[in-house]
């Protein structure tokens, strides 16, 4: 079993158009289905609630680790903490890391998420799971207000908000940005 899900997205828009939709919090917010309360500050925790449907009562929360722009944005979270009841806090948080390279065509973004090896076994595989296949098609997908949606690509959401959706998502994406 692997510690990390990676993935690279192509996306047809310039660096700064995909670096604001990844660090404008009500972009963010509005791509990955969480109400945030405010920007994303490195070092601080970055809260909220999940907007998508039959998930409204789990909050969001994670910590920003880097903002260096339209570079590097990255933070830690507990992935699938979807039990209300559960204290995930005792837990060592996954890194999520959005890198951004400009490429001929747009931007090449390249997603990680590592440290499942450090989730408690009994919850472990599950949080992998959910993640791993799904979180190229959110990013590739874009926001739901269209400026950055792909067409031919659903609009779901995950449970607990983050946005890796079900479904296969293997290899590089080509979409395209406004």
């Amino acid at each position: 079993m692997t510690d990390r899900i990676e993935k690279r997205i192509e996306l047809k828009a310039p660096v700064s158009r995909v670096w604001r939709a990844l660090t404008d919090h009500r972009e963010f917010g509005e791509w990955f289905r969480a109400k945030l309360d405010g920007p994303f500050v490195p070092g601080q925790i970055s809260r909220g609630h999940i907007t998508y449907p039959g998930y409204e009562h789990l909050k969001w929360e994670a910590v920003v680790q880097k903002v260096e722009p339209e570079r590097l944005f990255s933070f830690t979270w507990h992935p699938y903490a979807i039990d209300s009841k559960e204290d995930y806090s005792k837990e060592t948080p996954t890194l999520v890391e959005f890198r951004l390279e400009k490429t001929a065509n747009g931007t090449l973004l390249l997603l990680t998420e590592s440290g499942f090896d450090k989730i408690p076994s009994n919850r472990r595989l599950e949080a992998l799971r959910m993640n791993e296949p799904c979180r190229t098609k959110a990013v590739a997908a874009g926001p739901p207000n269209g400026r950055l949606m792909h067409p031919s690509l659903p609009r779901w959401a995950t449970r607990r908000g983050y946005p890796w959706l079900r479904g296969s998502a293997r290899g590089g994406h080509d979409q395209s940005l406004s």
